[in-house]
């Protein structure tokens, strides 16, 4: 169920902390705020179907381990593209060389 996307900063950037993914996510449309479980920080997006049932999974979720983001899909694609879109664009620009590893789930 759903697919799973990592990006691997090079490390010729700034160190990728959750404050700085924190910063980024929150300013993206259908952000629903972060959990932390078992020390783990993830960041929530739901969109208009998710949103109405909070028990259910959410349509991505983010999570830094690493200095590796991890995204997941598990709904609405469409806020997939957008997020994982914000997140190569910002990481890239920092960089200048990211490499993207799909992960097949």
């Amino acid at each position: 169920m759903g697919s799973e996307y990592s990006i691997h900063p090079d490390g010729t950037g700034d160190s990728l902390t959750d404050e700085i993914l924190e910063d980024l996510l929150c300013r993206l449309p259908d952000y629903h705020g972060k959990t932390v479980a078992g020390g783990q920080i993830t960041y929530e997006f739901r969109g208009s179907n998710t949103r109405a049932a909070p028990d259910t999974l959410p349509d991505v979720n983010v999570g830094l381990s690493e200095k590796c983001v991890t995204l997941c899909q598990f709904g609405d694609y469409r806020i997939a593209a957008l997020v994982l879109g914000a997140l190569v664009m910002e990481l890239v620009s920092a960089s200048r060389s990211e490499r993207i590893e799909v992960v097949k789930p």
